[in-house]
């Protein structure tokens, strides 16, 4: 799949820069990897973490990573796109310098709009990116907060551990919040959108370089701030829109279908487990944007729903992905839509002749188990609490 239409350029841009500084580049790994302790590849570093954990050499290297996170914030994306450079940590200060300069030279950045976030005790770090930066924007933060991170472990029991920077840009277009807006404010106005850490094995005297740039979050960062408004989200977008009924529905929809593209893409197909049990979650979650009241699943209409919404987003996405892949979303898709609403009708019947024994649970309590044992509508568990509490 290509990358999304406005960071084409800047992809192409990366690679032609680093290749031509003579770094190895890459093409993207698979979503699936092979890596046991994730899912997916979640970061461009990932591919190269069993190689780290040997202690291996690493030559400088650059790609442009594909990578998946499963998560539940409508804000962020399911599929997006990481500008990553591996090198030895010895390499540090040449890397961060060869960063700064494409983000400038080429990616457009106005240096005297970048921000660094940066724990006050990494002076090997802060070195490094003041050699291009200057300390003028150098911001000093203790451990790591939900917009900025300088401390990093790769795994539960892994012995790779990280310490780094974080890097913002503060937007044009953006105006101060209140007279103390800071990098810290999370109204929008500064834009994280890359990390350097220097890594270190704990076991092993070795230690590497992991750069990851955002690809999506650089080109928002240098307009509205809006993964949304790029391509083919924006596409998709105002495809769903007139289905939806509401543009924030329709913003998690299209995030939604594009993670689904990504994992038929990579081979995935629905199930229980795993990779499989992801790409089942995303797709019933938009089955259940369409379900009609509770206990009445309407199976046709919803079906006719999923239809609609699929042959909107392939026309839409027509110029972005292949007929063949979008095909065979929309069969997968429906495939699982159809599986759904049949366990659903199921389950919901099963629930009504327990009422009794679901009784003796308290509401707070039924609720959660409700959603997560038995998968029940977010919008019909109230209608399922009110039955049981009234017999």
């Amino acid at each position: 799949m290509e990358p999304y239409h406005e960071t084409a350029v800047t992809q192409r841009s990366f690679i032609e820069t680093f290749h031509s500084r003579g770094y190895q580049c890459l093409p993207s790994f698979s979503l699936l990897g092979d890596n046991p302790t994730v899912l997916f590849v979640n970061a461009s570093v990932t591919p190269f973490l069993p190689r780290m954990l040997q202690g291996a050499p690493l030559a400088r290297t650059a790609l442009v990573q594909r990578c998946f996170r499963a998560h539940d914030d409508p804000a962020w994306l399911f599929v997006f796109h990481m500008l990553g450079i591996l090198a030895e940590a010895a390499d540090l200060d040449q890397v961060t310098a060869h960063l700064v300069d494409f983000l400038v030279e080429r990616a457009g950045l106005e240096p005297g709009r970048l921000h660094t976030v940066i724990d006050r005790e990494d002076r090997e770090l802060e070195r490094a990116i003041t050699l291009r930066l200057g300390s003028e924007r150098l911001h000093h933060q203790r451990g790591n907060t939900e917009l900025h991170w300088t401390r990093w472990h790769f795994g539960r029991t892994s012995p790779l551990v990280g310490a780094g920077l974080t890097l913002c840009y503060e937007r044009a277009a953006a105006t101060a919040c209140s007279p103390g807006c800071d990098v810290s404010c999370a109204c929008g106005r500064y834009s994280p959108f890359a990390n350097v850490i220097v890594m270190s094995h704990r076991h092993l005297e070795r230690r590497y370089v992991d750069i990851g740039v955002g690809l999506e979050s650089l080109v928002a960062a240098t307009g509205d701030g809006d993964f949304f408004s790029l391509s083919p989200l924006r596409e998709a977008v105002a495809a769903l829109a007139p289905l939806a009924g509401d543009r924030a529905k329709a913003r998690e929809l299209a995030n939604a279908y594009l993670g689904v593209t990504a994992l038929v893409d990579a081979g995935i197909q629905p199930g229980p487990r795993r990779h499989q049990f992801v790409l089942r979650k995303l797709i019933r979650a938009q089955v259940a944007a369409w379900l009609g009241g509770p206990g009445s699943p309407a199976g046709d209409e919803t079906i006719l729903a999923v239809r609609r919404c699929q042959a909107a987003l392939a026309e839409a996405l027509g110029g972005w992905y292949a007929p063949q892949l979008l095909a065979r979303v929309g069969e997968v898709m429906e495939g699982e839509a159809r599986g759904y609403l049949e366990n659903l009708a199921r389950t919901w019947d099963r629930l009504l002749r327990r009422r009794a024994e679901l009784r003796r649970t308290p509401p707070a309590e039924l609720a959660p188990i409700l959603r997560e044992t038995y998968g029940l509508p977010e919008r019909w568990v109230p209608a399922l609490l009110a039955l049981v509490s009234g017999g």
